[in-house]
C-alpha cells in the first residue's frame, strides 16, 4: 500500500502536494524503496492524454499486488507471531491486515521512510489517521477508532497531542517483540 501511494505521488496522482514531498526523501531514494516502480505509467498516460485523476481511478499493477499480499497474509497469518494475537482478539481480516501493516512499519526503517514520504512529513514515520483512511477507507478508520477492535484489544494507541488527522497509530511495543 505504501509503495502504491509513493508511486502515485511520484506520478502526480496523489492528493499530497508534490513540491517538497517528504522534504529530504528524494526521487532516487523513493525509486530504490519501491523497487524502481516505473514512471512508465506516467509516460504512457501522457501519450494517451489520460489525466492524473482518471489514472487514480483506474486499476493498476498495484491493485493486483495488494490483493495478492492480502490473500497471502490471510493464508499465513495463523502461523506468524501475530496469529495468536489476532485469534485471541477475535480480529477480522481487515483489522488483522491493518495490525500487520502497523507492525511491519514499526519494524522496518524502509517502510518508515515510505510512510513519511507518502504523508509529506519526515516526522511522521507511522501511519496517521488520515493515511489509514486513504489506504483502507472508512472501514479502516473504524478498526482504529476508540471502539474499534484494535483499540478495544489494546493493541494500538494514538500519538498524543496531535490534531486528529495527523495522530499516528502506534502498535503496542509488545507486538514488536512477539
Amino acid at each position: 500500500l505504501l509503495e502504491r501511494e509513493a508511486a502515485s505521488i511520484r506520478n502526480g496522482v496523489s492528493p499530497v502536494p508534490h513540491d517538497f514531498a517528504g522534504l529530504v526523501i528524494g526521487d532516487e531514494e523513493i525509486d530504490a524503496l519501491i523497487g524502481g516502480a516505473d514512471r512508465a505509467d506516467e509516460s504512457i498516460a501522457a501519450e494517451d492524454g489520460e489525466s492524473a485523476r482518471s489514472r487514480s481511478q483506474t486499476p493498476t499493477r498495484w491493485d493486483a499486488a495488494i490483493e495478492q499480499a492480502r490473500d497471502e497474509l490471510n493464508r499465513v497469518l495463523p502461523a506468524t507471531p501475530l496469529g495468536p494475537v489476532a485469534a485471541a482478539a477475535q480480529l477480522g481480516a481487515l483489522a488483522a491486515q491493518i495490525l500487520a501493516v502497523l507492525v511491519s512499519i514499526e519494524l522496518d526503517a524502509r517502510r518508515q521512510r515510505l510512510a513519511a514520504f507518502v504523508q509529506n512529513d519526515v516526522t511522521r514515520p507511522r501511519l496517521t489517521l488520515a493515511l489509514v483512511a486513504r489506504l483502507f477507507g472508512l472501514p479502516g478508520l473504524s478498526v482504529v477508532a476508540p471502539d474499534g477492535p484494535l483499540r478495544v484489544a489494546a493493541l494500538i494507541q494514538l500519538s498524543p497531542d496531535n490534531p486528529w488527522s495527523v495522530s499516528q497509530v502506534i502498535p503496542v511495543p509488545a507486538l514488536c517483540w512477539a
